[in-house]
């Protein structure tokens, strides 16, 4: 009987020096190390965005266009109605929009009515809609792919707390000749600030 205690006691010995030579074998093996730094900057640097000449509003601005004949949009790519607007970033004895930032204005594609297969914006307009009638952003008498998450305005320095960009909006027949109604439709926009 005395054999089989001595086997139950060795097996604790041998089951705790089991354990430590595999936690010593997990501590021999050695990764590299070092230090992640982050670094960055809180600020209150903070423009209104409002609508200048052509447009109203601020933050959610609204650009009205004027009516244009259907005849003008008779086949799918025909424009018409070229509408130049402003923004305008920050406003004089605005302080919390500096002086010297650079402001540039980016489009979401994901959001808004961008339309997937061309990068104009949809017609939303539920009450009378205007048929196969889209609107095109012009940004530099260059018409604008919404779908182009990489689209940027050139930079803008903000003086006297305030900077403008320059756009133009414009209606496309899409998919045929348009019909008379009504046109509605939405972009989101953000301004970045450096």
């Amino acid at each position: 009987m005395k054999k089989n205690t001595t086997i139950m006691k060795l097996i604790p010995i041998a089951s705790a020096a089991s354990l430590l030579l595999a936690a010593s074998a997990a501590s021999a093996q050695s990764y590299g190390s070092g230090t992640i730094e982050f670094t960055g900057e809180v600020t209150d640097l903070t423009c209104t965005i409002s609508g200048g000449a052509g447009a109203i509003g601020t933050t959610n601005v609204t650009v009205p266009m004027s009516a244009v004949q259907a005849n003008q949009l008779a086949a799918a790519g025909d424009v018409a109605g070229e509408h130049p607007f402003q923004l305008i970033i920050g406003g004089p004895g605005q302080g919390t929009c500096l002086d010297g930032k650079v402001a540039e204005l980016y489009f979401d594609p994901a959001a808004g009515q961008v339309d997937a297969s061309n990068g104009n914006l949809r017609n939303q307009e539920a009450n009378a809609p205007a048929a196969n009638t889209q609107i095109q952003v012009k940004y530099k008498n260059a018409v604008v792919d919404l779908r182009d998450p990489s689209f940027k305005t050139d930079p803008v320095t903000i003086t006297n707390n305030t900077a403008t960009i320059d756009m133009a909006s414009q209606y496309v027949a899409n998919g045929g000749a348009a019909a008379p109604g009504f046109v509605q439709s939405y972009v989101n926009y953000k301004v970045v600030y450096n």
